[in-house]
């Protein structure tokens, strides 16, 4: 279950199909591609329906909802991993400090977590401080509970916009060590370097 607090459905639509096809968003908004182009998109099209993903658009989501989701996607599809697009856009108390109410969140994520034995990969914006330089554990935005709470955390950095060397840094692991693993980025994903192949199964 991909739970997006930022874009729609149609947006994550697009960009699926622009990054397994030779097609720019421009084209697919304007509708100004070749009919080549065109089996391209229907082959993406064809290939992400056999991916076992649900998007909810949940723009304003309480954590309340969004575990009240969760259980009735587990009843109905037995789901076995949660991703939240992001952490910050969780509506909560809007009278408590910034750091409160995002350590109350990261709190209440762990417990479903663990309450319904389910994996949930959460997104998570950095502080500027962290910009132009290896991102670390205390360039988590908002709170230090996101760290204390989470049984791992990985952050992605490449050294500029243009990039196509990326890294994936395992900064926290509760059962296992920490370390660093080499990606590539092209056409808006990251990729490890060591797989030759270039499919949803090893992609980010």
């Amino acid at each position: 279950l991909f739970i997006s607090l930022e874009m729609t459905g149609d947006q994550i639509s697009q960009r699926m199909l622009t990054q397994d096809t030779s097609i720019n968003q421009a084209s697919i908004m304007t509708a100004s591609y070749t009919d080549e182009q065109l089996l391209e998109m229907m082959r993406a099209v064809a290939k992400a329906k056999e991916i076992p993903l649900s998007i909810w658009q949940a723009s304003g989501a309480t954590i309340a909802r969004i575990e009240s989701k969760i259980r009735s996607e587990i009843t109905r599809r037995k789901i076995k991993l949660v991703v939240i697009d992001y952490l910050g856009l969780i509506k909560g108390d809007a009278r408590q400090p910034t750091y409160e109410r995002v350590s109350g969140i990261s709190g209440e994520i762990a417990r479903i977590s663990k309450q319904l034995n389910i994996a949930i990969l959460v997104l998570c914006q950095l502080s500027r401080a962290s910009e132009g330089e290896q991102p670390k554990l205390h360039h988590l935005r908002d709170s230090g509970a996101i760290e204390q709470d989470a049984d791992i955390v990985m952050l992605l950095h490449r050294d500029a916009r243009d990039s196509t060397e990326a890294s994936l840094f395992l900064e926290k692991v509760r059962q296992g060590s920490v370390g660093k693993v080499p990606l590539a980025f092209e056409r808006g994903k990251f990729r490890d370097v060591s797989d030759a192949s270039f499919d949803y199964k090893s992609d980010f």
